[in-house]
């Protein structure tokens, strides 16, 4: 919902040359996915051993680890999405399809390649998530260049990321992981909604 009402925003900005107001609502908007994104991964990776059985039956336990894994790439979706959005808005269509292509190519390879050397489900899931983190880094390197955003923002992000992602499954693992995703997903609403009335106020310029 919140990606369908950026995109007419982000359209609006860039047909009236505000690059700014742009720039501005791609980069709260990127937080707020963001966050969204791992809210989302420490709900699955802290309750997969529960849902996944209780939904499937006992005979799916053994997918927990595939699940977890999977939601692993899921991490760089919204933003990937939101990436998109921005991309196409500026009328760059192309380099949207380019990356893309070059997205499916090397989850192909990197499946092809995997598979002949190693017969596991999880190299189809590394391969999704390398596929998107290269599809994500190439979004990354273009937005750089039209100025939307920064090297140093996108590191910020990325080890952002990497941080969360790895302590999370640390402290999930020395820890009780109910307790651990009832703390982290208060922190993480907690921020979201001290950012998000910079969004919402940004959303409301689309019905003036």
């Amino acid at each position: 919902v919140v990606s369908a009402s950026l995109f007419p925003l982000f359209i609006k900005h860039f047909n009236s040359g505000e690059f700014g107001k742009l720039r501005s609502n791609y980069q709260n908007a990127f937080s707020g996915f963001l966050l969204f994104a791992m809210l989302s991964y420490a709900f699955v990776y802290s309750f997969a051993d529960v849902i996944v059985p209780f939904a499937f039956g006992d005979n799916y336990s053994s997918a927990v680890v595939c699940v977890k894994l999977m939601f692993l790439s899921f991490v760089l979706f919204p933003t990937i999405l939101l990436q998109a959005n921005l991309i196409i808005a500026m009328k760059m269509e192309r380099s949207d399809m380019i990356f893309n292509f070059m997205s499916l190519v090397i989850h192909l390879a990197g499946c092809f390649v995997g598979l002949y050397f190693i017969k596991s489900l999880d190299v189809i899931n590394y391969s999704v998530l390398i596929s998107f983190i290269s599809f994500h880094i190439l979004q990354d390197a273009l937005l750089i260049k039209k100025g939307m955003t920064s090297i140093k923002k996108c590191v910020i992000a990325y080890t952002g990321i990497a941080v969360f992602i790895f302590s999370y499954q640390y402290l999930t693992t020395n820890f009780n992981p109910y307790l651990v995703f009832l703390t982290a997903g208060s922190g993480i609403i907690i921020i979201y909604l001290l950012s998000a009335p910079k969004l919402l106020l940004h959303l409301k310029q689309l019905k003036n």
